[in-house]
């Protein structure tokens, strides 16, 4: 667990980085918990903080220490809007806000927040540094693909930035293929041509079933509601896949209680149907036995010997 950073009750603004101030827009005291960790080649963050107005009026110095690309994702109701470039975008909760600190802006929120996100140099986006720099509209959740991004992100924050998770290079590169996606979509010049963006919904709606399988409320619809889209298109993300989003689910939970019953011979069953997200045990009796063509318990003592236990 990363510890959070919290900031006192604050009347005057301070910078929190490169030229970028925090201040209250409202009469009252600016508060914020904020968790934040570096990464690889970006850094992830959460803060629950007050109505705030960020703004970056200084962007003199060297382009690649200033320039960053801040991506962040609120599941609170309310507005914020974000000024920049002549130009003024309304973000509202599950929404994508992106902005790029090449500019001066100002970001304004009249309710608490709660964003997550990253912050992305400019340097690590590689070939796909253009489209950080281009105009693009205001990003929102418009399409499937700023939703599935939205969520995709927000989740990769929190679990980065509160809970530490293990985060491989492959997997940061994996974000910011997604991004550049997402943001070549809104790219006001036209000159990327967006590819088929059922691989990145299908990659994000699966990487949800691999973190959240065992819990057993987990379905299709929390997919669909996490991804901002309808069952039946998380449906159709996986028509050419061989198995429906329904199915790998139940799959991940019957290989995880595999997994426990060649590591733990002597835990109750019961209690493994329980910790691989079933509802019961006997969903997880058949599940299994219609995989392996044993139940778990004659799949046990096959591979442990008789053990003194009723199932």
């Amino acid at each position: 667990m990363v510890e959070p950073c919290t900031a006192w009750p604050s009347t005057k603004p301070y910078e929190i980085y490169d030229g970028i101030v925090l201040s209250s827009s409202t009469d009252e005291p600016l508060r914020s918990v904020q968790y934040s960790r570096r990464l690889s080649m970006m850094s992830s963050f959460c803060v629950l903080v007050s109505p705030v107005r960020i703004e970056r009026a200084n962007v003199a110095g060297d382009a690649d220490e200033r320039d960053r690309l801040i991506v962040s994702v609120s599941g609170f109701r309310g507005d914020s809007v974000v000024a920049q470039n002549g130009r003024e975008n309304r973000y509202g909760s599950g929404d994508l806000a992106v902005v790029s600190t090449q500019a001066p802006f100002v970001h304004t929120t009249s309710a608490i927040r709660d964003a997550a996100g990253l912050v992305i140099p400019f340097t690590a986006l590689g070939r796909f540094r253009y489209l950080a720099e281009r105009p693009r509209r205001e990003m929102g959740g418009r399409t499937p693909l700023a939703r599935a991004a939205a969520g995709f992100v927000r989740r990769f924050a929190i679990d980065s930035a509160v809970a530490g998770a293990r985060v491989s290079s492959d997997a940061e590169l994996a974000v910011i293929d997604l991004l550049a996606a997402a943001l070549a979509e809104l790219t006001l010049d036209g000159r990327y041509s967006l590819q088929d963006d059922r691989l990145f919904n299908r990659q994000a709606a699966s990487d949800l079933i691999a973190r959240r399988y065992r819990d057993p409320s987990f379905t299709t619809d929390m997919i669909a509601e996490e991804l901002h889209m309808s069952r039946r298109h998380v449906y159709r993300l996986f028509e050419d896949f061989g198995s429906s989003p329904a199915e790998l689910i139940a799959e991940a939970r019957v290989e995880a209680g595999r997994k426990m019953l060649d590591e733990n011979p002597w835990m109750q069953i019961g209690d493994i149907a329980t910790a691989s997200g079933f509802r019961s045990l006997a969903t997880f009796r058949n599940q299994f036995k219609t995989r392996y063509g044993v139940s778990p318990l004659e799949y046990r003592e096959r591979i442990a010997g008789p053990v003194r236990e009723r199932c």
